[in-house]
């Protein structure tokens, strides 16, 4: 029996596997890149899959959407916005290969409810991450100000970051904080840690694995006793990740 690390993940060690790719340094995973770009290729495939069925029950359900396109699939563009994202962002950092991979696989998702509706549950923190193509312009658009933020960020010793999400508050449509954001790193590397969101310490494919066990709607159970037949519904049939 094979033990690289995509076996072993294959095999139903998710979780550990990322633990343990969590744990080395970028040396320690260059050592290995094959193997982890594998993993991080097949845990987003499986968040694809997760994505859509999702969206699918949703819509079964009459979940009103916000967006006009909640779910949307890579195109002949996406690799050539990616390498885009990846230059504007190279001025502070290495994009991480878990957030390249969910937009050349994945796409983009936005599972907010309608604001002009209303919502069976409130600040639910729907999952939603960023398009590609929007991010791109917004990086490389000097009157955006995110070069401007991101070198403050850094002068202060707080990370560079992607912004991939509005808060918790702007997807209910009430004034909020920050944008969330996946980290720049200084090398290469699977995966980092996010920053602006209220669920502790998760690297990225942390904070996707909690949204999906919670349906895509990771604050539901902290603001909306009595959600749990509706979560174990929307839950049915998503990949381990």
């Amino acid at each position: 029996m094979s033990n690289t690390l995509l076996a072993r993940y294959q095999q139903g060690e998710e979780i550990a596997v990322w633990q343990e790719i969590h744990a080395m340094d970028a040396e320690g995973q260059q050592a290995v890149w094959s193997d982890v770009e594998a993993v991080v290729q097949e845990t987003m495939e499986r968040v694809r899959f997760n994505a859509d069925l999702l969206y699918d029950t949703l819509r079964a359900k009459g979940y009103s959407f916000e967006s006009d396109t909640p779910r949307t699939l890579p195109d002949a563009d996406t690799a050539e916005h990616v390498e885009g994202v990846k230059e504007v962002a190279g001025e502070f950092g290495e994009l991480p290969l878990s957030l390249e991979y969910f937009w050349r696989i994945v796409g983009a998702v936005d599972f907010r409810h309608s604001w002009k509706q209303p919502a069976r549950f409130h600040m639910a923190d729907p999952l939603y991450v960023d398009n590609v193509e929007h991010q791109l312009a917004y990086m490389a658009n000097e009157g955006e100000g995110w070069a401007e933020t991101m070198e403050e960020n850094v002068e202060e010793g707080e990370p560079a970051y992607v912004e991939i999400s509005p808060d918790i508050y702007h997807k209910d449509n009430v004034s909020g904080g920050m944008a969330y954001g996946v980290v720049l790193s200084e090398q290469a590397v699977a995966d980092t840690r996010m920053v602006n969101m209220p669920y502790g310490d998760l690297y990225f494919v942390d904070y996707l694995r909690h949204c999906f066990s919670q349906g895509g709607f990771p604050n539901i159970a902290q603001e909306n006793p009595g959600s749990e037949a509706w979560v174990n519904d929307l839950k049915a049939g998503l990949k381990p990740i």
